[in-house]
């Protein structure tokens, strides 16, 4: 074993992203913190994680935001939990966590109160103290969730999305169950991709482009984001319907403009040029003398 002063020479994940080593260094030094704060280490040395440098690694792919269309068109092939669960993600902002802790009580109609997450099975409080905060409810969502409470034996009170021991659902499994059989059915037959792997059918695997892809449950929430900002709404009050901290986090990693958003823009700049020649060659002529004007009549 080396001793505690020689540096350890540690193989890199060629296909880890720079942004899960910078959290992984910052996981690692919240570890360190914690065990100083406790007496478990040398506090001469201090926090050893502080002076790791994070390594040459690729930048993170490129997210994903579904648009409306995705989201009507899953909504409308979707089974009725897995569909409510991501209306929920994509017309009311929920985390995946908050969706598995969400409950029945939260839900007033017109608001749902954000009170817990679950994540792993463990109940805590919100991601942020921002994010512990009532999100308002459209009558799009209202009718989705009056049908699955009705669904569900209309409860008074429980998890919004119940497994059969009434506990909070693992959206994994409803994933992997409800949501990916669906949307990677085969266009040719629309049966489900796992029976063509099995061998159990004639023709080879066909994927129906007709459906959007899966991404991510937080694909809805950069969705929501970006028909937000697309509809003219103020970054600052979508920063406020997705309960971010800061706003440069709604700015940044959530709100996806596209191509037709840029032309659009370039288009407007054009135009405001325009009316600025215009108004500069009126005001030229009011104050041009009226000697002048005869003199070019």
């Amino acid at each position: 074993m080396p001793d505690n002063n020689q540096a350890v020479a540690i193989p890199q994940n060629p296909e880890m992203k720079h942004s899960s080593l910078s959290h992984l260094k910052n996981l690692l030094s919240l570890i360190f913190d914690e065990a100083l704060h406790l007496g478990c280490a040398d506090a001469a040395r201090g926090n050893p994680a502080r002076l790791v440098k994070i390594p040459r690694a690729p930048e993170g792919d490129e997210t994903h935001s579904y648009s409306l269309r995705d989201v009507e068109t899953m909504l409308a092939v979707l089974p009725g939990p897995a569909a409510t669960a991501c209306a929920a993600a994509a017309f009311a902002g929920l985390r995946r966590s908050e969706l598995r802790g969400l409950r029945w009580e939260d839900n007033n109609g017109d608001s749902i109160m954000v009170n817990r997450s679950v994540w792993e099975g463990f109940t805590n409080d919100p991601k942020t103290r921002k994010s512990k905060a009532p999100v308002p409810v459209i009558p799009r969502l209202q009718a989705i969730l009056a049908a699955h409470k009705l669904a569900c034996g209309n409860p008074k009170s429980g998890p919004t999305f119940a497994n059969a021991a009434g506990k909070p659902a693992n959206l994994n499994n409803v994933l992997n169950r409800e949501i990916l059989p669906v949307l990677n059915r085969c266009g040719i037959c629309r049966q489900s991709k796992r029976g063509h792997d099995a061998g159990a059918l004639s023709h080879e695997y066909e994927r129906d482009g007709s459906l959007p892809k899966w991404h991510s449950f937080h694909s809805f929430l950069r969705g929501l984001a970006s028909t937000l900002y697309a509809l003219g709404v103020d970054d600052l009050m979508i920063q406020q319907i997705l309960r971010h901290q800061d706003v440069s986090v709604t700015r940044k990693h959530y709100i996806k403009t596209v191509q037709s958003q840029s032309v659009s823009a370039v288009a407007k700049l054009e135009a405001a040029l325009c009316a600025d020649r215009a108004l500069a060659t009126v005001r030229r002529k009011a104050q041009c003398p009226i000697s002048c004007l005869s003199s070019v009549v």
